[in-house]
């Protein structure tokens, strides 16, 4: 057989079994998404049995593990641009405080800080409160929005959450506070003390049909009565922890009609979202 005749075949054989694989691959997918069109189906209905209604189109958690590593040598930094020259004080137990005549900052190993500046230093200058607040955390590497603004007489407190890449983190807040017409304080706070870095091999999240299914039973253990989810949006919400670094755990934030609620995207926990002292944070259930 000429080898030019042999050569073809190959080619014929090889076309043929990718046409094979390109099929099989094909149906696979097929088979894919109709179990998951099916599954987010089933899970719409049980809410709906359980009248409830969703205004918002499931989508998949794109959000993955991170964690942070607290980088003392960037708060030098950052408390040089908030205050200009200060001396740093070593309070003990991962606790620095730096204090110059424009004030004071102090930071903590697992985020939390807090700011004390004398009226006059910092005046709004005709800039509006939630603005000029959200200029001032960027001199401390806290991009954030706006959750509340809140007014007492002269007193005026503004709390700002935290984003990573445009996403809320829950667990990052500050409360700023202005008073005759100045900032005066910053506190209590807590922000992500070092740059977020993907983590590997961590528990993948549950799909979006799972959510749905672990929502209407986390609302029933909860005792809670939502008949409309009206905004579901992807956040962060800090790990626990002493020592090392501190993770980002992705999870939803539902909004309901009767209350908000964070959904673990690992492991489906449900628990109330409360605003205290500052802080967003998951109520015991």
């Amino acid at each position: 057989m000429e080898w030019s005749r042999l050569k073809n075949i190959i080619i014929l054989i090889l076309a043929a079994a990718n046409v094979m694989l390109a099929g099989l691959a094909l149906f696979t997918w097929q088979r894919d998404e109709t179990a998951q069109r099916e599954a987010m189906a089933n899970a719409v209905a049980l809410l709906e049995e359980k009248n409830v209604s969703l205004n918002w189109e499931p989508e998949e958690m794109s959000l993955q593990v991170m964690e942070v590593q607290r980088d003392q040598g960037r708060e030098d930094v950052l408390a040089a641009a908030l205050l200009g020259e200060t001396v740093k004080e070593d309070r003990g137990a991962g606790v620095y405080r730096y204090v110059s005549s424009r004030g004071v900052v102090q930071f903590h190993s697992n985020g939390e800080f807090s700011a004390a500046f004398p009226v006059g230093e910092f005046p709004l200058d005709g800039a509006a409160p939630e603005e000029h607040a959200l200029k001032t955390l960027e001199l401390l590497d806290f991009q954030g929005r706006v959750l509340e603004v809140r007014e007492e007489d002269s007193r005026i407190e503004v709390t700002v959450c935290q984003t990573l890449g445009g996403t809320p983190v829950l667990s990052c807040t500050a409360v700023l506070v202005y008073e005759q017409d100045c900032l005066t304080a910053i506190g209590p706070g807590r922000r992500l003390n070092g740059t977020a870095y993907a983590v590997e091999g961590e528990t993948p999240c549950i799909s979006a049909a799972s959510a749905l299914i672990r929502l209407s039973n986390g609302l029933l253990e909860l005792g809670d009565v939502s008949k409309t989810v009206t905004e579901v949006e992807e956040a962060y919400r800090l790990s626990s922890s002493f020592s090392g670094p501190i993770q980002l755990l992705p999870v939803w934030y539902i909004t309901t009609d009767t209350g908000s609620y964070q959904l673990n995207a690992q492991t489906g926990e449900l628990t109330r979202s409360v605003v205290t002292g500052g802080e967003t944070m998951a109520a015991a259930s």
